[in-house]
């Protein structure tokens, strides 16, 4: 299955309902749409998938009020008969922040069965926009949610003071390093990727702490690949803090591979990229199924609403096959830890 939310604008805070499609062969062909929430009062976006420990779907998604944009919230609802029918939304975010929301493909289910849902929020109500993240958990299948991160997770740096780019630590990724290790990566508007990482299963966090990993203003998307140590980042890499809000145009979207729980990375290797047009490629999401990636992804033009979903099937062996072909010392170095 594959939830988006289909909007009648590019901005998150144009009226959006979330839909889904479905595929019966691992995504080589694809059912028609189907919209599974829609709200008179609000724009739902931003949803996220994962199956729970006790067998069902769990969902979250943002709820953004049309009447004030700046009201928002994280939403939990979970099906127990694959996606046909949905429970009464709960609240996952709480009262922290007034507009509190998270990128899509943020909802993970950790090996203890905990549920964390990566969420941020606006520390102001108008631009500049300063966003934080907080770490939500759950160890009921979603009944109850609480927030493992109080104090807020953020990188308040801001290269560029006088403008209104935005700029703090948001729109984190999460994978599972084992035995209750856990590594969050996010964006922010320094140029670098900054890290957090808990030791607990999500119950504590580190503070965030960059990374030698250059990144523009856009996310990236960690996991590990099934029955390995190895991990997978899929990222645009074109640096350019000068460019513009962007920090970088996203006309590339490529892959690295660590194979020492983030320490250090493998140069990129493309998946996509395109040259002096308006296309761009961003926000990747993933699912394993067994031995095949489903890897989608954002393919808007710059400038103009026109936004597609594009989508490729990748086989495990051939991303194992890249990481052993790294050659040795082409890798991003981690600075020593202190």
């Amino acid at each position: 299955m594959l939830f988006y939310d289909r909007r009648k604008g590019s901005g998150d805070l144009d009226k959006s309902v979330i839909a889904v499609k479905q595929s019966l062969d691992r995504g080589k062909t694809w059912s028609g749409e189907k919209v599974v929430f829609e709200d008179e009062e609000a724009s739902v976006i931003q949803p996220s998938l994962c199956r729970m420990a006790n067998g069902q779907m769990g969902m979250t998604f943002s709820r953004i009020l049309l009447a004030d944009n700046y009201k928002a919230a994280k939403l939990f609802t979970s099906s127990a008969d694959e996606g046909e029918s949905w429970s009464t939304p709960v609240p996952v975010s709480g009262r922290e922040r007034s507009y509190m929301t998270g990128a899509h493909d943020r909802l993970a289910v950790v090996g203890n069965g905990r549920l964390i849902s990566l969420v941020h929020a606006k520390t102001k109500p108008r631009r500049p926009h300063h966003l934080v993240s907080y770490v939500y958990t759950s160890d009921d299948h979603g009944t109850t949610w609480v927030n493992r991160t109080p104090e807020s997770l953020d990188v308040d740096l801001h290269p560029f003071p006088s403008s209104n780019q935005e700029f703090g630590f948001w729109e984190t990724s999460l994978v599972e390093l084992g035995k209750g290790a856990l590594l969050l990566y996010g964006r922010t508007a320094t140029g670098w990727i900054y890290e957090s990482r808990s030791e607990d299963s999500g119950t504590t966090w580190s503070k965030p702490a960059k990374t030698p990993i250059p990144n523009p203003l856009a996310p990236m998307r960690l996991t590990r690949v099934p029955d390995t140590e190895i991990l997978l980042m899929v990222r645009n890499p074109l640096v350019d803090m000068k460019a513009g809000w962007h920090g970088g145009v996203r006309r590339v979207l490529a892959f690295q591979t660590s194979s020492d729980g983030g320490r250090s990375w493998s140069r990129c290797r493309q998946l996509e990229f395109v040259k002096q047009t308006r296309q761009w490629f961003d926000y990747p999401f993933l699912l394993w199924d067994g031995d095949l990636l489903h890897l989608g992804y954002r393919a808007p033009m710059e400038g103009s609403f026109e936004c597609s979903i594009y989508y490729q099937r990748i086989q495990r062996s051939k991303l194992l096959e890249s990481a052993e072909q790294s050659p040795a010392g082409d890798v991003l170095k981690a600075a020593p830890e202190e």
